[in-house]
């Protein structure tokens, strides 16, 4: 992507003024500025942005070396660089761009919720089966703690994932899932 520039604004500078075009974000504090991403919230709103992971293979990993499709990777301070030493992609998962929309760019957590679930389903146009909660939809969802860690993930109503430890941390979910023989 080019950079804005005040006498030729480029394509984002088109995708900030039109109102139907959607922004996906990629809010790792290294391919956006906190700044930036509270600009593009004020000037789209929680309905035209998109959270999104670029999540190359090292992501979730520790800092080192690692092998990729398109050959060997650096991750260092969160920084995923190729050979070249240029940005390569992202280690961000969604429930920390979730986490950093909320706590670094200020964005109400209902929101950056929508941002990372609703709005992708929408842009896709299978926002009447997935993307939200509600009779007749897939009933995919993550459970996080207050430290947006995962809890657990429900893929068509069935966990597939369960944190077992942050589970018996948060006692007023575990009934839920004893109702439902989880």
């Amino acid at each position: 992507l080019r950079p804005f520039h005040h006498r030729e604004p480029g394509i984002l500078g088109v995708a900030l003024l039109e109102p139907e075009l959607s922004l996906e974000l990629i809010v790792d504090g290294v391919h956006l500025h906190p700044a930036t991403v509270r600009l593009f919230y004020q000037l789209k709103g929680p309905e035209k942005l998109i959270l999104i992971s670029d999540g190359m293979s090292p992501a979730g990993l520790p800092d080192g070396n690692y092998t990729g499709v398109d050959g060997d990777l650096c991750l260092r301070d969160h920084k995923l660089l190729d050979q070249r030493g240029r940005l390569a992609g992202s280690t961000l998962t969604l429930e920390k761009a979730v986490q950093k929309m909320v706590q670094e760019a200020g964005v109400p957590l209902t929101e950056a919720v929508r941002m990372a679930t609703y709005n992708p389903a929408c842009l896709l146009g299978v926002d009447q089966v997935q993307g939200s909660l509600a009779s007749g939809k897939a009933a995919d969802l993550v459970v996080l703690d207050e430290d947006f860690r995962v809890v657990c993930t429900l893929v068509k109503g069935r966990v597939v994932f369960l944190n077992e430890f942050l589970c018996k941390k948060m006692l007023n979910i575990i009934p839920v899932f004893a109702e439902n023989n989880i």
